[in-house]
């Protein structure tokens, strides 16, 4: 395992020993929702497994507003989340 492997695994203990939980939101998202959101355009998939999960985001934080929305939707109110966005090693 190399340093930065190291690191993030200390990070989630840590966030998790705060009392926080991670969760895991999907890199593909509705092109169309996202540009709504954001106001900027994503990454298009040229074969998309559907019309729903048609692009690839380029940020965290949308995705976690939905998370967050769909838990208070639930009268889930005391949330404390956190994301770490997949680490993809180089290959050069």
């Amino acid at each position: 395992m190399n340093e930065f492997d190291v690191f993030v695994n200390q990070l989630r203990e840590l966030l998790v020993g705060y009392g926080l939980q991670e969760v895991i939101t999907s890199s593909m998202v509705n092109s169309q929702l996202w540009e709504e959101l954001t106001g900027q355009k994503l990454y298009p998939i040229l074969n998309p497994i559907s019309k729903d999960l048609d692009g690839l985001r380029n940020s965290l934080l949308p995705s976690l507003a939905q998370v967050i929305q769909y838990n208070r939707n639930r009268k889930h109110f005391n949330l404390k989340l956190f994301e770490i966005k997949p680490h993809i090693p180089s290959t050069g």
